[in-house]
């Protein structure tokens, strides 16, 4: 083992997931040794004190702080649930129905005819719909709630407190070669089986994939608005505090500004009004921003004034990922409460940009415009969901102008609303038949112009 190559043992320990890595480690000293630099690269931490304890030691670490290259920090704020019976209504300890009907299927293919498979995949769901979705006796249950409302009173006195502040401020800044940034939310199927999060669930017998579904009521928006919030904040402060130099940031908010935080008494007196100025700072050198902001309509013009000032910190970039998602309180498109997001891409350029993919509302001239002023460089593009405000262009005239204004050498494109159509989007799904790869030819410059009629739209689907 001493003498094998570090390159070896990391390709090795790069099929390995990380409940495995963390099992090898404790083999032996020298196996430990080896897998260190592989399961310290990347560390996952959330608002709960021991993971924010873990990171706090891996900082003070000699050795293993040295490894870190990329934190991913969950922004996900714990729901409540107001009393056992309620949280017991989210408990499913089944195991995941396509686990299960995996599992039946392999164990019975001694037929594998489309008839068959479907009549035993019928066959495995009712089977897994009759398992009872609580297994533990009332004790454990009672025993695993009273530990969820633990860690949720925790998270809540961390953020009432500043605690977690204190922590990410002085933790991230002993990270020397810190790389990449990702403040994450567990807004997805199967986030239960991330890590940080399947650990939790053995803990509470409950998930992402579980308060998701809390989430969405309407008495618990607040949560679903904070979360990540308070996460970038943090991080970003953290980074420029340290002189850190990240080349990657990655994050997600709903609802509220990420900058409107207060971390005054952690910043040895610094004035809250400062801290923006700070936060922006630690954009300066990002070769990649991946960013998606979902707000309310009516806090558009504050939110989209201050993202621009953010943007244009990062001016070094050559892959932007920007995606905004404008809603009202019941979900709905505001197209007449955008002239701020309409304005956002007004003269920025970035004069390293090569990849960038844009959601978002538009209006043809300025998306022709600012796709213009990036022609010497851009080579990736992708577009999706992108809306032309009423009667600021159409999606057929954008894609005509496409090769005259870039050389591309990569395109996709999805769901592009305009008006022209009615209630309806060109390329509402992408499926990579004939028909999107002939409008592909065409803004590569490699081929004709396609008929764009109304047999290649589709209607838009239920809000």
């Amino acid at each position: 083992m001493d003498q094998m190559p570090q390159e070896i043992l990391e390709l090795i320990f790069s099929h390995c997931d990380f409940t495995s890595l963390k099992q090898a480690r404790l083999v032996c000293r020298s196996l430990a040794d080896a897998i260190a630099p592989t399961i310290f690269e990347v560390v996952w931490i959330a608002l709960l004190p021991e993971s924010l304890s873990k990171l706090e030691q891996i900082s003070r670490h000699e050795i293993y702080k040295s490894y870190v290259r990329k934190i991913v920090y969950l922004g996900d704020i714990l729901p409540a649930f107001g009393s056992l019976d309620r949280w017991k209504t989210q408990i499913d300890e089944r195991p995941r129905i396509r686990d299960f009907i995996h599992s039946k299927l392999a164990l019975a293919a001694v037929n594998t005819s489309p008839q068959w498979l479907r009549e035993h995949d019928m066959m495995a769901k009712r089977e897994w719909l009759s398992l009872p979705r609580i297994v533990s006796s009332p004790e454990v249950v009672g025993n695993k709630y009273k530990r969820y409302q633990y860690q949720m009173a925790a998270q809540a006195d961390m953020i009432r407190t500043g605690f977690d502040m204190s922590i990410i401020l002085t933790a991230v800044g002993r990270l020397e070669n810190l790389k990449d940034v990702v403040v994450e939310t567990c807004h997805y199927m199967d986030a239960n089986r991330q890590p940080l999060w399947s650990s939790f669930r053995e803990e509470t017998l409950i998930g992402p994939d579980e308060w998701n579904e809390v989430r969405r009521r309407r008495e618990d928006e607040w949560r679903r608005a904070v979360e990540g919030v308070r996460h970038i904040s943090s991080l970003l402060l953290a980074i420029h505090r340290a002189g850190l130099q990240p080349r990657s940031l990655e994050f997600q908010t709903v609802g509220l500004a990420f900058w409107d935080q207060n971390p005054i008494s952690f910043l040895e007196g610094i004035p809250s009004q400062w801290t923006k100025p700070l936060m922006r700072g630690a954009l300066h050198n990002l070769r990649r921003l991946k960013l998606r902001v979902e707000y309310d309509v009516f806090a558009c013009d504050e939110i989209m004034a201050g993202l621009r000032e953010f943007l244009l910190e990062a001016n070094e970039l050559d892959d932007l990922s920007l995606e905004l998602a404008e809603e009202n309180n019941e979900g709905s498109l505001l197209h007449e409460q955008s002239p701020k997001v309409l304005g956002l891409l007004d003269d920025l350029t970035w004069p390293r940009l090569r990849k960038l993919l844009l959601s978002s509302l538009a209006r043809e001239d300025k998306l022709i415009s600012f796709l213009g002023r990036h022609a010497s460089t851009l080579k990736n593009l992708t577009l999706i969901d992108v809306i032309l405000v009423e009667g600021q262009g159409s999606w057929s005239s954008v894609i005509r102008q496409l090769p005259h204004v870039l050389s591309l050498e990569k395109v996709y494109l999805e769901g592009l609303w305009d008006d022209h159509f009615g209630s309806e989007a060109l390329l509402l799904e992408n499926l990579g038949g004939d028909y999107e790869a002939a409008i592909d030819r065409y803004v590569l410059g490699e081929g004709p112009f396609p008929l764009l009629d109304r047999y290649i739209f589709e209607s838009t689907p239920e809000h």
